[in-house]
């Protein structure tokens, strides 16, 4: 969905965008305490202020003449477009070292796919609920992404072939709605979600070799 409404907090204007992402890590981390604990909330937190400052400082990577000028532009600004795709490829390194770190652990697996579409359904649903569009669109959006969400908690996403053909599901339908939204196919959301689902597919694949290459050495 685009951007229409702003919010002024004490002279400090947000866009909905942001706000959808503080109301996308919060509830996520509810529902991932929730479902699996504090160690799994407590590590998807980490690399969600990890994103927030990545895409927040790199600014400094984006602008840099601007910002040797005026400094204090690091607290009102992040790197825009391209900022917000270094936070998401460093995000998912970051996420690489610990999983390879954990030999690809199972559990850590389920909650990165599951974190990963909940973050993305309570995103967009944040998104269409605060702004302006028309109508069928919006509800299109809130509904689909509902359903989504309410099938990742339902599930759990406990087995590897259901995660693998679940992230697959999720980007062909995201695909689908965002060719129905104003903004289109080209949407940063919509980039966010091909990224990630290459990079679980990515981590399953590795996983998968790994296994085997065990197995073949026993």
């Amino acid at each position: 969905m685009s951007v229409t409404e702003w919010y002024t907090i004490r002279g400090v204007t947000l866009p909905t965008s942001w706000v959808s992402v503080l109301i996308a890590f919060t509830l996520v981390g509810i529902i991932l305490w929730w479902r699996y604990g504090k160690k799994e909330a407590s590590v998807y937190a980490d690399h969600a202020i990890f994103f927030i400052l990545i895409w927040k400082f790199s600014v400094i990577f984006t602008d840099l003449s601007l910002v040797i000028k005026q400094p204090l532009i690091i607290l009102f600004f992040n790197g825009g477009t391209m900022g917000f795709y270094i936070a998401i490829v460093a995000t998912c390194i970051s996420i690489f070292r610990q999983l390879k770190k954990n030999v690809f652990a199972a559990s850590q697996l389920r909650t990165l796919t599951m974190a990963f579409i909940l973050t993305q359904s309570v995103y967009q649903i944040a998104m269409a609920m605060q702004n302006d569009g028309l109508a069928w669109q919006r509800w299109l959006t809130v509904v689909a992404f509902i359903i989504w969400l309410l099938i990742a908690i339902k599930n759990g996403l406990n087995q590897d072939i259901w995660r693998k053909q679940l992230i697959i599901l999720f980007s062909l339908s995201h695909i689908m709605i965002a060719l129905l939204q104003p903004d289109g196919f080209w949407q940063k959301t919509l980039m966010a979600t091909f990224i990630f689902s290459l990079f679980v597919l990515l981590v399953h694949f590795l996983k998968d070799k790994s296994r085997k290459k065990m197995e073949a050495s026993s």
